[in-house]
């Protein structure tokens, strides 16, 4: 049996969800059917090492403490892309360690400390992927958004609209800038005893607070609005072809409402950047993504490298 075979019996055995297994099947076979044997060798030796099962969700994340591999099974190159990210970070999973902190004579503190072999495995630099990413982002970060701002005006805008283009660009400002307002203008918690006490101090807080932003009606407006741009096939194209230079932009810039990623308070933990960096190249391999992988060989050399790096010692170990 090859490893493709192992990897679609080790997922009918080790998978839950909405749909019957049969539909759920047919997913991870059109997920894996054109990855080469070496990368589903590796993922399956991964999964089988740490115990990882599946879970069918609308959402896509890897659960580390349950084990957990969370994916939309539906068929489509998106949700293909999507599940291979998540099936990167299980190969890259060491594992993760509870530890309890004493606050005081009374309680104690639980943490998780998750352990990822691209924050930890020290490369020929001497240095983690994590901490190569990081440091190339913070030299070349500016360029990369910029070229990156460049060419979705070339590649997208431009072919679409006019009206549309202008308008997304100015409603991605207008976002940004009502989320500033909302951190400025937050008002504390407040426990019922306290809010009677300073009923009319915190009413005049709440009132500056909706003085200075957008309503709900307002936001969603502004949402409907970029829809002219987010569902054209330019849009889909360009996320494609730079798929893993957006996700890094998004720990760097502000890219909230101009592209998919994740925030930058996500990607500056423990971590964030070895962690996302390893599985968007390791989902653009899976999947034969050439100009993704082009780009970040262009942009992010070393931090390609540092991938290459990992992705044999994984093989060495798996």
């Amino acid at each position: 049996m090859g490893a493709k075979q192992e990897l679609w019996e080790y997922f009918m055995n080790h998978t839950t969800g909405r749909r019957s297994l049969k539909g759920a099947v047919h997913g991870i076979i059109a997920f894996t059917m054109d990855a080469d044997e070496e990368i589903t060798d590796l993922i399956l030796k991964r999964l089988k090492r740490s115990e990882i099962t599946f879970v069918e969700s609308s959402g896509a994340y890897f659960d580390f403490l349950r084990k957990q591999l969370h994916f939309p099974y539906k068929i489509s190159p998106t949700y293909r892309t999507t599940a291979l990210h998540e099936m990167g970070h299980a190969v890259d999973f060491i594992s993760c360690e509870r530890i309890e902190k004493r606050v005081n004579a009374h309680s104690t503190r639980i943490i998780f400390n998750e352990h990822y072999t691209s924050g930890e495995y020290i490369l020929s630099n001497g240095k983690t992927l994590d901490k190569t990413v990081r440091e190339e982002l913070k030299a070349n970060g500016a360029r990369i958004y910029s070229e990156l701002i460049s060419r979705f005006k070339s590649e997208v805008l431009d072919k679409l609209d006019a009206d549309a283009s202008e308008n997304y660009l100015t409603v991605n400002a207008r976002l940004i800038r009502d989320d500033s307002a909302k951190h400025k203008y937050r008002v504390p918690y407040q426990t019922i005893a306290s809010y009677r006490e300073n009923k009319a101090k915190i009413d005049a807080m709440y009132a500056l607070r909706n003085s200075m932003t957008l309503t709900y009606d307002a936001r969603y407006s502004l949402f409907e609005s970029r829809k002219a741009v987010t569902s054209s096939s330019e849009y889909y194209k360009f996320c494609d072809r730079y798929d893993t230079l957006i996700d890094m932009i998004s720990g760097v810039e502000n890219t909230k409402y101009l592209w998919p990623g994740h925030s930058r308070s996500y990607m500056k933990r423990k971590g964030g950047f070895g962690v996302e960096f390893f599985a968007d190249v390791f989902a653009s391999t899976a999947t034969r993504n050439a100009s993704d992988l082009e780009f970040v060989a262009e942009f992010l050399p070393n931090s390609y490298a540092g991938f290459k790096e990992v992705y044999e010692h994984l093989k060495a170990v798996a």
